[in-house]
């Protein structure tokens, strides 16, 4: 049985194996001052077959260090402590301990315990560790730059959630 977060590997996967670069228009790639600030993607704005309503703020510290917070508005809420979270070389955003909430709280929860997925990319073995929330960073010619979860579902109209900035600067505890 395939679930969204497999099909959300499955695409990141194709994407890596494709050599596709995240970067658009372009641009030069993302840097880490890119990142710094808080950003929030609110899933009741996003058309989708997925138990995903509510809201996640991310808060990126120039120090390596974010803080995940996500609430459906119907009583769930988690707060995540300081963990690392880095940017490589291919534009993908990596954050250590963070919470995949496409799919719903329970679904979150569950992948959070380290659920892994194991493939072959251009003939190397690849283990991607599900309890590590993984971001695209997308940045355009325009200098704008875009969080993204990586899409879900039908990869001919994929459910896709954007994370926009509202606070640019470092924040610090």
């Amino acid at each position: 049985m395939i679930t969204s977060v497999t099909l959300s590997v499955l695409a990141l996967l194709a994407m890596m194996s494709a050599g596709c670069t995240l970067t658009q228009d372009n641009a030069s790639p993302p840097r880490v001052e890119d990142l710094v600030g808080t950003w929030m993607a609110d899933y009741n704005q996003s058309a989708s077959t997925f138990d995903s309503t509510g809201v996640e703020t991310l808060v990126f510290r120039s120090d390596g260090k974010y803080q995940q917070v996500y609430s459906n508005g119907s009583g769930y809420t988690y707060e995540s402590p300081w963990n690392n979270w880095y940017l490589d070389s291919d534009g993908f955003l990596h954050l250590e301990g963070g919470r995949w909430y496409v799919g719903g709280p329970a679904k979150a929860e569950s992948d959070s315990k380290g659920a892994v997925l194991s493939t072959k990319i251009k003939d190397k073995d690849v283990t991607i560790n599900l309890g590590e929330e993984i971001l695209l960073v997308i940045s355009t010619r325009r200098g704008a730059t875009v969080l993204e979860h990586m899409p879900l579902g039908d990869p001919d109209s994929p459910i896709v959630v954007f994370f926009s900035r509202t606070d640019p600067g470092t924040s610090e505890p």
